[in-house]
């Protein structure tokens, strides 16, 4: 029987912090629109004669309240999920430098959702319903209006031919071109049979695609252009994790015409910055740089000539079947309430299938529902997910391509080192660990050292003997080739530079890496390619890699690309930077967005076919 002095239990501090969150929310949200009321009808009165003296010390009495209302609004929503260790109760700023400067981003955040999204609906609407719901109908009705016709035509039919229920008299002819005329018209009826049981085999088994190949059109309205919601796998949480696929539309004649456009060698060289001139605003000197750095060898991925047999087998493998497969992972990491989600980027995957290629776009686990083990854990699924099934969709799975943008991108290639590096030094313990015992025996049997003998070079990194492979068990499948958009190449370099912006609280980037310096360092895709300098086989990694980012990036620092691309370059991983000038983080996605048609639409598309085809 409990004492009378035993304490009740306490309340759970989780809920207790979560009511609190909720309320303050609540209270910093009715403050904000008081304080924002009063801001714009003192900014009215301030220029009223003998008002203004009173309008202005209450203005900024109001602005002070909204400087400090503001971050704590964004703190409450966003930095209450592991907050640093010292805090106790609820994470709210009090430097008002801090405050001033997570003022000023959250306008800019406001205005840049303002004036993307309402742009992004209507195309996104218009690519749904106008482009291909109307289309599609249009399509059928044109298809059973030509049905109706042919159905409705009369069939001549003559003596001794018995054609349906009909018989037709000859006069004036010969028995010759009788009998001529009577062979032709028993060949075209057995051909029309023939096509009829095909039109039916084919509403039953699934459409044709251009290059001859039964696949999997989906289902519904959204037949033939996109397959929704796909499962790839299922988390611990009994949530099923799902992926999108957009189909290419174009026929066989309209991909093999886009293809030949890169057949001439001075396209192709131009489309690597090696003999046009280059999109407006493009950095001349890191560009060339760049491609003078870029090794050349039989499997260059930049090809600066052509023969005729290129083209030949170019052709050949153009006129095979299926298609290559894009995989593309947004940014895990963006900043600001609204969250990515796979659906925000069908126009993305629109415009890679209208280039003529199958695209998968799968939803990642963000933070906090997840860390980085459980997004690298998702793109190895989705990844061998796309080697399984993707032939089902006319894709081909040994030429499957990776493009991510931001932290998507740093996550993409992030998961291909890891798994890189780990086996890379497994198997260099092997050897190390075959030479040692091959000393052992050669001293007991007194045969000379020579040949073992030398340093064990086996220093290696702490946190290098400490990786693993997260979700080993599944099989990653050979990548083509990856195009990082804007990447972030180091985990520690972008918390330094968002805390130069008062944002690192705010960011999911280090509490999703590791909340210590070291698990950061650990999760760094810098951090470890660099550690495994000396260890890492390069033909592990994906056999070519492009970097594409924008000068005006203010998200990601555009050192962190050019950084990217000389530690490739000295692993010896085929890479190709392609700079622009007055490219923003946001601006580059969009830019390859169907419907989207920028000045740099058509020279990024360019790159893409050009990396990819050749």
């Amino acid at each position: 029987m409990p004492s009378a002095f035993t304490p009740s239990p306490s309340p759970n501090p989780r809920r207790n912090d979560a009511r609190r969150i909720k309320f303050g929310i609540w209270i910093c949200s009715l403050i904000i629109v008081g304080a924002g009321t009063s801001t714009l009808i003192w900014i009215s009165l301030v220029f009223v004669p003998f008002i203004g003296i009173f309008a202005l010390p209450n203005l900024v009495i109001s602005l002070c309240v909204l400087v400090y209302a503001i971050p704590f609004l964004v703190y409450l929503l966003l930095a209450q999920t592991d907050p640093p260790s010292h805090v106790k109760g609820l994470f709210l700023p009090l430097n008002p430098v801090r405050n001033f400067g997570i003022t000023l981003a959250t306008f800019q955040y406001l205005f840049f959702l303002l004036n993307t999204l309402p742009r992004v609906a209507v195309v996104a609407f218009r690519y749904v319903i106008w482009h291909n719901l109307l289309k599609k109908l249009d399509e059928e009705n044109v298809q059973r209006e030509r049905t109706t016709l042919d159905r409705a035509q009369p069939i001549p039919v003559k003596v001794g031919v018995r054609v349906g229920r009909e018989t037709r008299v000859w006069k004036g002819k010969g028995k010759a071109d009788q009998n001529a005329e009577e062979e032709e018209d028993e060949q075209q009826w057995e051909a029309s049979l023939v096509v009829d049981e095909l039109e039916e085999k084919e509403e039953e088994e699934g459409t044709e695609d251009s290059y001859g190949d039964k696949r999997y059109r989906g289902e519904g309205i959204f037949r033939d252009f996109a397959v929704y919601n796909v499962e790839y796998r299922l988390r611990k949480d009994a949530r099923s994790a799902l992926l999108d696929i957009y189909l290419p539309r174009c026929s066989k004649e309209d991909h093999l015409a886009e293809q030949n456009e890169l057949e001439d060698p001075q396209d192709t060289a131009a489309a690597f910055g090696t003999t046009r001139s280059r999109a407006p605003d493009i950095d001349n000197d890191l560009a060339d740089e760049s491609s003078k750095s870029a090794p050349v060898s039989e499997s260059d991925p930049m090809p600066r000539s052509s023969t005729n047999k290129d083209k030949k087998t170019r052709k050949r493998s153009i006129k095979g079947s299926g298609r290559p497969v894009v995989v593309f992972i947004y940014d895990v990491g963006a900043l600001g309430v609204l969250k990515p989600r796979k659906e925000m980027f069908c126009l993305v995957g629109a415009k890679f299938a209208e280039m003529g290629y199958v695209t998968v776009v799968p939803d990642i686990t963000l933070y906090p529902d997840g860390e980085v083990e459980e997004m690298v854990t998702d793109l190895r699924y989705v990844l061998s997910w796309v080697e399984r099934e993707i032939s089902k969709y006319d894709g081909i799975p040994s030429r499957i391509f990776l493009v991510g943008h931001g932290l998507g991108a740093h996550l993409a290639m992030y998961t291909l080192a890891q798994d890189a590096v780990v086996r890379s030094r497994d198997a260099r313990q092997a050897t190390l660990e075959s030479k040692r015992q091959n000393e052992v025996v050669a001293k007991l049997n007194g045969t000379p050292m020579g040949r073992w003998k030398g340093r064990m070079d086996e220093d290696l990194p702490n946190g290098l003997r400490a990786l693993s492979i997260y979700a080993e068990d599944v099989k990653l499948p050979t990548i083509k080739g990856i195009i990082l958009l804007a990447p972030v190449s180091d985990i520690i370099k972008q918390i330094r530079f968002e805390s130069k912006h008062w944002l690192e609280h705010i960011s999911p980037i280090r509490r999703a890496h590791g909340l210590s310096q070291i698990m950061c360092m650990q999760h760094s895709l810098g951090h470890l390619l660099f550690a495994a300098k000396n260890v890492l086989q390069p033909e592990r990694l994906p056999r070519r890699v492009m970097i594409v980012h924008g000068a005006q990036d203010r998200i990601v620092p555009f050192d962190s690309a050019h950084w990217l691309s000389e530690l490739l370059y000295g692993l010896d991983v085929p890479t190709v930077f392609r700079p622009y000038r007055n490219l923003g983080h946001y601006d580059l996605l969009i830019s390859i967005m169907k419907g989207f048609n920028s000045e740099y639409t058509e020279w990024l598309e360019r790159d893409f076919r050009a990396f990819i085809e050749t």
